[in-house]
C-alpha cells in the first residue's frame, strides 16, 4: 500500500513555526530562547551585574536539559543482504531466515532452510519480483530498491509516521521517495510482499508514477494472478 501524505499547512499555523529543514522539529524560538540568551549573555537580569564563569558553567548544567529535546534512542546497526533487484537490511541474520521463511510457498519452502543455503533469500525475492513483471508485463531497466525488515508490526508504523504520514500505518508499505519497502517479519508473506515489490516495478515503469488509486487496481490484478505463476 502507498503511504498517502495529509496536508501538513493546517497544523503548522496552530502549531507555530514550520520545521527545520529534514528535521521535523520546529525552530527553537519563543520565550525560552530569551532566557537563554540572557544567561550565554553572563549577566543577572535583575541586577545587570556580571556573574562568575563558575557560576556561568553550574547554571548552563542546570537548564541545559530543559531547552533541548531529549535524546533519541540508539539504532542498532543493520546489515544489508544484495539480490539482483533489492538490498534487503535487517539486523540480525536470524532476522533475514524469519523473512525467507515466510515469504517462500509451494512445496519446497518446507524443506528448504535458509541457514543452510545463504543464497535462498535471493531466489525467492527475485523470482517474485520477474514473476510480477511478467504478470504486469512491466520491465523497468535497471530495477532496484530497498527492503528494510522490522521485528514488529509497531516498528513498521514509527517508521509510516516518520515518513509523515497520519491515519492508520498499513500492515507494510512501499515509498517512491525512499526507493524502499517496509515490512514486519512477523508479519510478512509471498502475497504481501508480492504486492509491495508490485507498486516498486510500477513506479520504476513510469518517468512519473502513477496515483496511488491506479496502482492498487494494478497491484490487486497481480494479487489474483500471483499464486498461478
Amino acid at each position: 500500500m502507498l503511504p498517502k501524505a495529509a496536508s501538513q499547512q493546517s497544523l503548522l499555523k496552530k502549531r507555530g513555526d514550520p520545521p527545520t529543514p529534514r528535521s521535523g522539529i520546529r525552530s527553537w524560538q519563543g520565550q525560552e530562547q530569551g532566557r537563554w540568551r540572557t544567561l550565554l549573555s553572563g549577566h543577572c537580569p535583575t541586577s545587570g551585574r556580571r556573574i562568575g564563569a563558575a557560576a556561568l558553567v553550574m547554571a548552563v548544567a542546570l537548564f541545559l536539559p530543559l531547552f533541548l529535546p531529549p535524546a533519541l534512542p540508539a539504532q542498532e546497526s543493520s546489515k544489508t543482504y544484495e539480490t539482483r533487484y533489492a538490498s534487503i537490511s535487517y539486523v540480525e541474520v536470524k532476522d533475514l531466515h524469519t523473512f525467507t521463511r515466510n515469504i517462500g510457498s509451494g512445496l519446497s519452502s518446507m524443506w528448504e532452510n535458509p541457514e543452510q543455503n545463504p543464497l535462498l533469500a535471493k531466489t525467492q525475492v527475485d523470482k517474485i519480483v520477474e514473476s510480477i513483471c511478467s504478470l504486469l508485463d512491466m520491465f523497468p531497466p535497471n530495477l532496484r530498491f530497498g527492503i528494510t525488515l522490522y521485528r514488529t508490526q509497531a516498528e513498521v508504523t514509527t517508521a509510516y509516521r516518520a515518513q509523515g504520514m497520519l491515519g492508520a500505518a498499513p500492515i507494510a508499505f512501499y515509498s517512491h521517495r525512499t526507493r524502499n519497502i517496509a515490512v514486519a517479519i512477523d508479519t510478512i508473506t509471498d502475497n504481501i510482499i508480492a504486492h509491495e515489490i508490485a507498486h516498486a516495478v510500477i513506479s520504476a515503469y513510469f518517468v512519473i508514477p502513477p496515483p496511488a488509486r491506479m496502482q492498487e487496481i494494478l497491484a490487486q490484478y497481480m494479487d489474483k494472478h500471483f499464486r498461478d505463476k
